[in-house]
């Protein structure tokens, strides 16, 4: 009897992380499917001449996504400022080149690393100062 109770808590828990599996894969396409309808219609309102802006909810999405990214794949704080400062350099050439909307826009994504990169080295010092 001991050994049925184990196989059926086994098949709860493989039946729970198939469940998880399928949640986080339901988020993902959610998130990426959120993320390219507003690009879409960013796109649309830029060719159409409608003057709504979509950019405040694009940055809060990337914003999101940056900090899912980072838990997820336990990235650390060394790779978000990398990745922060690659966007500035970006943000620099095109607007040399003078892309100025473009420019504008890899630089707030830039900001955006800048300040998940700031909170990340924060928690990351705080965690060696309790070990």
């Amino acid at each position: 009897m001991h050994l049925g109770t184990i196989n059926s808590s086994e098949n709860s828990e493989e039946k729970m992380a198939k469940i998880i599996k399928i949640l986080k894969t339901l988020i993902i396409d959610l998130y990426l499917g959120i993320f390219t309808l507003f690009v879409a219609l960013q796109i649309w309102s830029w060719v159409v001449g409608y003057e709504h802006d979509y950019s405040s909810v694009f940055y809060w999405l990337i914003f999101i996504g940056w900090i899912f990214s980072v838990l997820k794949f336990k990235l650390s704080s060394a790779f978000t400022f990398i990745s922060a400062i690659a966007l500035f350099i970006l943000a620099a050439i095109t607007r040399i080149f003078n892309f100025n909307d473009v420019a504008e826009t890899f630089m707030r994504v830039s900001f955006i690393g800048w300040m998940i990169g700031i909170i990340q080295a924060v928690v990351e010092f705080r965690k060696d100062i309790e070990k």
